[in-house]
């Protein structure tokens, strides 16, 4: 998922490493280490306990059947 995507799917659901229909993505967060600044995304485990799961951007993509 590119990040001009992740306002419009705020709050739905979205396939991460091909588990379609799972994960909720509540969440983008900017943040910085040695090599520069760089994107994660929180998701909502919403079938296992309302976990979270924090990734990388590019590890998500939206969910064409929803």
């Amino acid at each position: 998922m590119e990040l001009q995507d992740v306002k419009r799917n705020l709050n739905k659901m979205i396939v991460y490493n091909g588990e379609r229909g799972i994960y909720r993505l509540v969440g983008c967060i900017l943040r910085k280490n040695e090599k520069g600044f760089y994107y994660t995304v929180e998701l909502l485990d919403v079938k296992h306990g309302r976990s979270l799961l924090v990734c990388k951007l590019k590890d998500i993509e939206e969910d064409a059947n929803v």
